[in-house]
């Protein structure tokens, strides 16, 4: 099961401006770094929210400690790649810091998914889109209406089908127990040939 997005990991040949731009422009925290065998620090990971992180490798010092070889970076640098997303709160005051700071930052537009949006670009060119949920987003719309059903099942006290179930003194814990206090139902097959199959009621 995917739980949510760990990481997304850059190489750079610039990494004092990169960790600038993600720490002291973003201001995204350094949550640690690593350094190789020589001492010297080649990796940094800025926490996103919870447990999911940015991380900048120095090409030259990831080549020095893992081996391979020092290539030439792609250009541009969404050849490929396009771009990744931050949620925002306040979008309109993030938008007018990064541009005191000389960021150039896109106009604040609608998207099609209903969102608040605006793009800029990291020191290696990387596109980065900042995005507000509003009330119509088509994405947040999506996790409050799931949320809302696995919180009715949960209360019903039963799991959806397919819903793996946790053994605790015998019997099957709702794997929905994270959204509402736990709720410990019956299994009605044998603990030996239990399937995790619970019925369910709409």
């Amino acid at each position: 099961m995917i739980k949510r997005l760990a990481h997304l990991c850059f190489k750079t040949d610039q990494l004092d401006r990169m960790i600038r731009f993600y720490r002291d422009v973003l201001g995204l925290r350094v949550k640690f770094t690593m350094a190789g065998d020589d001492g010297v620090e080649f990796g940094y990971y800025f926490a996103c929210g919870e447990c999911t992180f940015i991380e900048l490798f120095d090409q030259r010092g990831a080549v020095r400690q893992w081996g391979g070889e020092v290539v030439k970076l792609k250009t541009p640098p969404d050849a490929q790649y396009q771009h990744f997303c931050l949620e925002i709160e306040g979008i309109e005051t993030l938008r007018e810091s990064l541009v005191a700071r000389g960021i150039v930052a896109t106009e604040i537009i609608v998207g099609m998914d209903g969102s608040r949006q605006c793009w800029i670009k990291d020191p290696d060119g990387n596109s980065i889109e900042l995005m507000e949920y509003t009330s119509n987003s088509r994405k947040r719309r999506t996790s409050q209406q799931i949320g809302g059903r696995k919180a009715r099942q949960a209360a019903d006290g039963l799991c959806r089908p397919g819903s793996p179930p946790s053994w605790h003194s015998g019997r099957a814990v709702c794997a929905l127990r994270r959204i509402v206090p736990p709720a410990p139902v019956r299994c009605f097959r044998p603990r030996t040939r239990c399937s995790g199959q619970f019925p369910w009621r709409s």
